[in-house]
């Protein structure tokens, strides 16, 4: 009893703290959407990536097919207020948290991230209840096009990320596993609907994108 007190304790510690932490003085965030992205021209859609400050970037290898014969490398880097989001208030038109390039020359298997020009932008954005991750396809001129969506949240008992930080992998291992409830696992671990047709989740190996957040981790699971 009093173990799970203790950890009851902790967490709401960490509640605490993390409410804390996002009232006070984070950086003023950039890459808010004023109107739907839907209605942006691409030169007002230039103009808002362009006032973005992405940082952290980091570039991995990914699959180009299911077999993985081959990989290009492919770049994502965090929006520098990203770390302060969460799934309550990114706003109702969104916010770009993350950026994503293809320096190779061939289309990734996961996410379908084509070469350059193309470039991708994850949105957060919450609507009827719900925040959800967009990812926008975009190249310079070019009006924004959604291209796949999931559900945006948090790995609820990590510690609140105190950076900017983008990559593509898993969330590192729970601070307090025993107290996972079902529910929990089902929103930490969503199923994503995609705009385009979707391969069998068994093909998929790589791990997804992720942003560190408000919850310490929050994937944009494919």
């Amino acid at each position: 009893m009093r173990r799970a007190f203790a950890a009851v304790t902790m967490l709401a510690v960490s509640a605490m703290s993390c409410h804390v932490y996002l009232l006070g003085n984070p950086p003023l965030p950039h890459g808010i959407l004023t109107q739907s992205y839907a209605d942006m021209s691409g030169a007002q859609f230039d103009i808002l990536v362009n006032s973005v400050n992405w940082v952290d970037g980091n570039t991995r290898s990914r699959c180009i097919n299911v077999a993985c014969s081959a990989t290009v490398p492919v770049r994502i880097d965090a929006n520098e207020s990203s770390y302060t989001i969460d799934s309550l208030n990114p706003g109702s038109e969104g916010i770009l948290v993350a950026r994503v390039r293809n320096l190779g020359s061939d289309s990734a298997y996961m996410y379908h991230f084509k070469p350059a020009p193309y470039r991708y932008y994850f949105l957060v954005k919450r609507s009827a209840g719900a925040t959800r991750w967009i990812l926008l396809e975009h190249h310079a001129g070019s009006d924004p096009d959604s291209v796949a969506t999931g559900p945006f949240t948090g790995c609820w008992d990590h510690p609140p990320a105190t950076s900017a930080e983008a990559d593509f992998r898993e969330c590192a291992a729970r601070r307090f596993p025993a107290l996972r409830s079902s529910r929990i696992l089902a929103v930490a671990s969503p199923t994503v609907a995609t705009l385009a047709e979707r391969p069998a989740r068994s093909a998929i190996v790589e791990a997804p994108g992720w942003i560190g957040c408000a919850y310490g981790c929050c994937p944009l699971a494919y």
